[in-house]
C-alpha cells in the first residue's frame, strides 16, 4: 500500500511536466494491471486460507474417530504465484517423509498426514 502512495506522489510531479496525456495513459495502465493482479491474488490467498480452515477441521475430526493417515485436500491454485507452491507438506503421499509432514503429524498425534487433489 506504502509503495502505491509513494508511486502517486512521484507520479504527481512528473504530471507537472509537458507529457501529461502520455504519463495519464502510462499511470492508468499501471493502475488497471495492480487493481487486476491484487484481486486475483487475494482471491488466491482467501482460498488458501479457506482450504487450509477447512483442513485443520478435517485433521481434527479424524484424530477423533481414530484415522492416524490423513489426507486433506489441496487447495486450488488461482495463478503461477500462489502460495501453495510453497507449501512442502502437501505433496501428495510421496510427501510423507518430509519434514514439515513428521513434525506436523507429531503435533496432531498421528502417523502421516499429505495432500491430495
Amino acid at each position: 500500500m506504502l509503495l502505491i502512495v509513494a508511486c502517486g506522489v512521484l507520479f504527481f510531479d512528473l504530471l507537472s511536466t509537458e507529457h501529461v496525456a502520455l504519463l495519464t495513459c502510462v499511470g492508468a495502465v499501471i493502475l488497471l494491471f495492480t487493481l487486476y493482479y491484487g484481486i486475483l491474488g487475494f482471491q488466491d490467498m482467501y482460498a488458501t486460507h479457506y482450504f487450509m480452515e477447512r483442513n485443520e477441521q478435517l485433521i481434527a475430526q479424524e484424530v477423533d474417530a481414530g484415522n492416524m493417515d490423513v489426507e486433506i485436500d489441496l487447495p486450488p491454485k488461482y495463478s503461477k504465484y500462489s502460495q501453495i507452491y510453497s507449501f512442502p507438506y502437501i505433496n501428495g503421499k510421496e510427501g510423507r517423509s518430509l519434514y514439515p509432514n513428521i513434525y506436523m503429524a507429531q503435533y496432531y498425534g498421528i502417523s502421516t498426514i499429505y495432500g491430495v487433489e
